[in-house]
């Protein structure tokens, strides 16, 4: 099954600049933390840096899924990286200059997250156009194993980059791994047919496209995003979907994010490398869940999510009553189990339910909304953890998530039961 994925030679150009590109992200977001901190020793402007690399998607994430939607997918994917490696090797040569500002530093990872919240939604709904609808699943499980190895890859990376390079290769790194995903797009050209081209609005693939048409596909794009709002209302499950995934991550960040950190910390007293160790854990049981969900199931549904999320859920749950190594690490393992088969589906559902021409909004929406349940999250459980004990918490939070996916599996099943009686009565009727 995955020799047949990586035997397709688009999906295999294609991961290799995805699994690039990402390493390289990883590694140059360590480097700008590292250089702020080294350079101001100041904990409040190193927070200013995370905050520069999330508002991005709060404020384009659903123009990149609109523009994403109109515009050639590869070709869009293809300048956004050579521009921003092209910015990375700026950063590499102002940083040995030293003239490496503060403001620059923020404006230059402002940029480069803007970059992404029209890249990224551009290459989720990429992959279906290079492989068989049988095969989605394989490929999503395949991308999902490269972004859960970065936690294990990125921690080497980085220490061999410190102990032979310094900072500043972090950002040359990065560059390359720019221009890699850069080559592997351009190369995509043979397998793909240019989108749209059959289509009464879409110009932008045709050489013929003027810049009148152009301006008019942008000034639709509010036009673009209302008409996906109206569509997502309609659609009961995709709905049901994105209102599931609001709730259940606004009672998983703080408690995967801060939450863990704070259980290590009070059973043993080296806590951070505990949490290390945990986080390691996480990701090879994530690897182990996503190489084995293709074997077993070829489509995944909304059901799939919502036990996933019960499977996390009970992870979260479950760490509030533990304090010893074995069942904390066995409370990570089950969150391990749950994440990634939530996150298959969700995507899988993504890119099956929402039509091709609004799919990039889809995955963009989506996108918003995790980092604004992220931002609340934080803010509510942080300002909730000064007041609550964090065992008291973490069974609040892992209990949330618990009872949000029973009662849509509920609300679902419901739903269900009218239409099957129907079905069997017209079934009745006809004989």
């Amino acid at each position: 099954m995955y020799r047949a994925a990586f035997r397709n030679r688009a999906f295999l150009l294609f991961y290799i600049g995805a699994a690039c590109s990402n390493l390289g992200d990883v590694i140059a977001g360590i480097g700008f933390l590292l250089v702020v901190y080294q350079t101001t020793k100041s904990s409040e402007q190193t927070t200013g840096v995370a905050i520069a690399e999330t508002l991005p998607y709060i404020l384009f994430g659903l123009i990149g899924g609109a523009v994403s939607d109109f515009l050639s997918r590869r070709k869009l994917m293809l300048t956004l990286d050579f521009l921003r490696g092209l910015l990375q090797i700026a950063t590499f040569v102002l940083f040995n200059l030293g003239h490496l500002p503060y403001v620059l530093i923020l404006a230059i990872v402002f940029c480069i997250q803007s970059a992404g919240c029209f890249f990224n939604p551009t290459q989720n709904t990429l992959l279906p156009q290079l492989v068989q609808a049988d095969q989605l699943t394989t490929a999503n499980a395949l991308v999902n194993i490269s972004t859960s190895s970065m936690s294990i890859l990125a921690p080497l990376v980085t220490a061999v980059l410190l102990l032979y390079g310094g900072i500043g290769t972090f950002f040359a790194f990065d560059a390359a791994s720019y221009f890699v995903s850069t080559l592997c797009l351009w190369s995509l050209r043979s397998y793909l047919q240019e989108e749209y081209d059959d289509q009464e609005d879409t110009f932008v693939q045709s050489k013929k496209a003027s810049t009148v048409l152009l301006r008019k596909q942008i000034r639709a794009i509010p036009q673009r995003i209302w008409k996906f709002a109206c569509f997502t209302t309609s659609h009961s499950q995709l709905l049901t979907l994105f209102i599931t995934t609001f709730l259940v991550v606004l009672f998983n960040t703080w408690a995967w994010q801060v939450g863990l950190l704070l259980k290590a910390e009070t059973i043993i007293p080296n806590g951070k490398q505990l949490y290390t160790s945990l986080l390691a854990v996480y990701a090879v049981i994530s690897i182990l869940t996503n190489v084995i969900i293709p074997q077993y199931w070829k489509r995944l549904s909304l059901t799939h999510y919502l036990l996933g999320s019960v499977t996390w859920g009970f992870g979260i749950f479950a760490l509030g009553f533990v304090y010893s190594l074995p069942l904390l690490f066995m409370c990570v393992a089950i969150v391990g189990i749950g994440l990634p088969f939530g996150s298959q589906s969700r995507v899988f559902l993504l890119q099956t339910e929402v039509p091709k021409e609004m799919r990039g909004q889809g995955f963009s929406f989506a996108a918003v909304l995790l980092y604004f349940s992220n931002l609340l999250s934080l803010s509510l459980f942080g300002w909730l953890s000064t007041r609550v004990s964090l065992s008291l918490l973490l069974r609040i939070e892992g209990g949330g998530i618990i009872s949000v996916a029973i009662c849509i599996i509920l609300w679902t099943y419901q739903q269900s039961v009218p239409t099957r009686f129907h079905r069997r009565k017209r079934r009745v009727s006809t004989l």
